[in-house]
């Protein structure tokens, strides 16, 4: 029962975490988009 118990703990606990990775992924990439689209702009309205 115990043993039983600890597996699902450390499976919502790995469940948890991949959702957490994936969230902090999507951050990033959504940051670097933006970052990306900064920098563009300021290219265009610099005229580099």
């Amino acid at each position: 029962m115990l043993q039983m118990l600890c597996s699902i703990n450390f499976r919502v606990l790995m469940i948890c975490r991949f959702f957490v990775l994936i969230k902090s992924y999507t951050d990033f990439k959504q940051g670097y988009i933006l970052l990306n689209c900064y920098f563009l702009a300021h290219q265009c309205m610099c005229g580099y």
